[in-house]
């Protein structure tokens, strides 16, 4: 299928699934898309769509799937969160910019948040925590930054959390570990100096041990927060200086 998506499909109000995956599909996803409020599945992965996710998509309260990804799309809409039944929310690998808006802390069902390989900016809303049902959180490859909410930890059964290739700056939270955080450009973070390594929450001597082994192996000396004395070498001066910061607190 090519072209458009006709703005006469807003008309099939019995409609319970729209599947239109891997087609060559563009244009906009037209506004009337709202009127289809008996929806559940709505699948229109894979195509050539661009511009917003229309606003009006919020007002499809029975979705319980939204498949968007591979497209090219440029805006969550802000009032998400009215979509409270649902359960999967895919919009990986578009053009998606912008904050990820506080309201998709009221979709309490949501099991699986796929929103990697985007332009997205700002922090993770405080509201993350609310998602108490969420079993994968995929938020990498985009431009997150600042802290990581503590409230993220109140999500315990949560099986597969990826946040790599982000700005987020340390501390993180007690229940993250280094391969859910991955790589993270610190370059912009302030208090770069104080980093906790072994992402414990303190900074200790299992923060020294392992810039100690760092400098040993000549190996995995790939965290800027490692040069605390900040000369561009991971040395025993960077240890020295760890020393007198955990003394200091």
């Amino acid at each position: 299928l090519s072209g458009e998506i006709p703005e006469n499909i807003g008309e099939l109000v019995n409609l319970i699934s729209l599947i239109l995956p891997f087609n060559q599909l563009t244009g906009e996803i037209p506004e009337s898309i709202g009127n289809l409020e008996n929806l559940e599945i709505l699948d229109i992965r894979s195509n050539q769509l661009s511009g917003d996710i229309p606003d009006s998509i919020c007002n499809m309260i029975n979705l319980h799937h939204i498949y968007l990804q591979d497209n090219f799309l440029e805006r969550i809409p802000q009032n998400i969160g009215n979509l409270e039944n649902l359960i999967e929310l895919d919009l990986h690998n578009n053009n998606l910019t912008g904050e990820i808006p506080y309201t998709i802390g009221n979709l309490m069902h949501l099991g699986y948040l796929y929103l990697n390989n985007n332009n997205l900016t700002g922090e993770i809303p405080e509201s993350i925590g609310n998602l108490l049902y969420l079993e994968i959180l995929s938020l990498f490859n985009n431009e997150l930054s600042g802290q990581i909410p503590t409230s993220i930890c109140n999500i315990e059964n949560i099986e597969y959390i990826v946040l790599d290739n982000n700005q987020f700056c340390p501390p993180y939270p007690e229940c993250l570990n280094e391969n859910d955080m991955g790589f993270q450009d610190t370059s912009e973070c302030v208090d770069i100096d104080y980093c906790d390594l072994n992402f414990d929450g303190e900074i200790d001597v299992l923060d020294i041990v392992i810039i100690l082994n760092c400098i040993l192996e000549n190996e995995g000396c790939d965290y800027l927060c490692m040069d605390y004395n900040s000369d561009n070498d991971i040395d025993i001066l960077d240890i020295i200086t760890m020393v007198n910061i955990i003394l200091e607190n």
